[in-house]
């Protein structure tokens, strides 16, 4: 039981992590972006946000599933 926790707990903090570090540089893009106004930058910000946007409609899909299956 103990390992399963701990288990899942690893792949919680891993898809935080990756959450974050998302949501980091995108906001670091974002504000170089409107820092500097360089097409460069704004391209890496929006190649970022397609990242996070992806990310967290994989962890909803996922969610939906596993409601569908409790009912």
């Amino acid at each position: 039981m103990a390992d399963n926790t701990n288990e899942k707990l690893d792949a919680l903090q891993k898809k935080f992590d990756r959450l974050f570090e998302l949501a980091r540089r995108t906001r670091g893009l974002q504000r170089e972006y409107f820092k500097y106004r360089a097409s460069s930058d704004l391209e890496k910000a929006k190649q970022w946000e397609k990242s996070l946007d992806a990310f967290i409609n994989e962890e909803v899909k996922i969610r939906e599933s596993k409601q569908k299956e409790l009912f």
